[in-house]
């Protein structure tokens, strides 16, 4: 073997494995992006919590009869968690979410969307988000359908994998 072969094949060994690890590089990056935005995501649904009148949380599954009257102060509160759904809505049919976390946020977005509380606070408050019709139509589809959220067909765009149960 000539060295002008043995330069050749090293040229391209190291040409393959830059590209490999330019490859491994981009997933590594992705998978903490996704990591760092799911800690962002948690962080944000937490200061929303405690931001929250205190014992609204809990009120929400109260029956129509025990509802808290309507106020100022719990629309507003009703109105930062529809923006912050509406947020995760764009994050999961933009992709940025992955189908494991988005299928796990739909169980619980489900379970609030459907109580007594969200359903009239939503009446009131769904002129707010026109703008954004399809926000608008998960929202109002999520509270139709009874077992939406385990229905990959209705997921943003990128969330095919279906919930486990």
């Amino acid at each position: 073997m000539t060295l002008e072969a043995l330069l050749h094949y090293g040229t391209l060994w190291s040409l393959l494995v830059g590209v490999i690890s330019l490859v491994v590089a981009v997933h590594i990056h992705r998978r903490q992006v996704r990591a760092q935005l799911y800690f962002e995501v948690t962080k944000r649904f937490d200061d929303l919590l405690h931001s929250l009148p205190q014992g609204l949380w809990l009120a929400r599954f109260n029956s129509d009869t025990n509802l808290p009257p309507p106020n100022a102060e719990l629309s507003s509160a009703v109105h930062r968690y529809f923006a912050f759904l509406q947020f995760m809505h764009y994050l999961a049919a933009e992709k940025y979410l992955s189908p494991d976390v988005w299928a796990i946020l739909l169980a619980g977005i489900h379970r609030t969307l459907v109580t007594p509380l969200f359903v009239r606070e939503w009446s009131a408050l769904q002129i707010e988000f026109e703008p954004y019709p399809e926000f608008v139509e998960f929202v109002d589809k999520l509270r139709r359908e009874g077992d939406y959220f385990r229905k990959p067909q209705a997921w943003p765009p990128g969330c095919r994998k279906r919930y486990k149960t």
